[in-house]
């Protein structure tokens, strides 16, 4: 394999690894903007089913106002028959007034609570407006922060993706292959993603996994044993044991 050949196989699976990260913040982003827009879209729903309940509500108050307008006003005809004609008409005013005073209250009453839903309503359609807003301007930081980012950074943030997509057993094993050549080219090929082509090649040599694990393990354990000392505390040798009865 010629060195060009080399080279080319490289910048293949690093672009590989840049496109896997970015395809995976895009799939976030647009995965929680269309959970939002859901849900603005229920709530707006809602709201008009509100304000439709509340017209209806208000058409059946004034209908049983006027009814009881009625009653009250043949009542109050009946009881004034015998009086003076003055009083008979004052009794009247009386009882005509208090049936517009029910039916400006029904209208206040509803003038409000429709003013309150479209409130609402106003409320909600401009957080879609503002949240499409900030969807438009993140993705602009973001190709921004995208362009600035070094081809290492891009490479680091797509073997973080990776490693969040393992199981905690396949780690050690990913950090000694991530460089390997057999994984840069699966990656180079473009039939799988990295995190399958780890699975995959995982699957293939499950001993190199278990060599691996067993490895990292010895390694954390001699780190603990390396930080233990450090902090004061000594691993004591056979021959630091102090010859006492108790110890023979």
């Amino acid at each position: 394999m010629t060195t060009q050949t080399t080279i080319g196989n490289l910048n293949s699976s690093r672009g590989a690894l840049r496109n896997a990260a970015a395809q995976g913040r895009r799939e976030a982003v647009k995965y929680f903007a269309d959970k939002d827009k859901a849900t603005n879209k229920a709530a707006l729903a809602r709201t008009g089913e509100d304000a439709k309940q509340a017209r209806v509500g208000r058409k059946k108050a004034l209908e049983q106002a006027r009814q009881t307008c009625k009653v009250n006003v043949a009542a109050t005809r009946a009881s004034t028959k015998d009086k003076p004609t003055g009083r008979r008409r004052a009794e009247l005013a009386k009882t005509r007034t208090g049936c517009a005073v029910a039916v400006q209250e029904i209208e206040e009453r509803s003038a409000q609570e429709l003013e309150a839903i479209s409130t609402q309503r106003e409320a909600l359609k401009a957080e879609r407006r503002g949240a499409a807003g900030s969807r438009k301007f993140n993705r602009a930081i973001q190709k921004t922060r995208e362009a600035r980012t070094t081809p290492r950074e891009r490479r680091e943030d797509a073997l973080d993706a990776v490693r969040h997509g393992l199981e905690p057993e396949l780690l050690p094993y990913f950090e000694q292959i991530k460089t390997s050549g057999e994984f840069k080219r699966r990656l180079a090929s473009g039939r799988v993603s990295a995190l399958e082509a780890v699975l995959e090649m995982a699957q293939e040599d499950p001993e190199a996994v278990l060599a691996a694990y067993e490895h990292a393990a010895e390694v954390e354990l001699q780190h603990m044993i390396h930080q233990y000392e450090t902090e004061g505390g000594r691993l004591a040798e056979p021959s630091q044991v102090e010859d006492t009865p108790q110890n023979r």
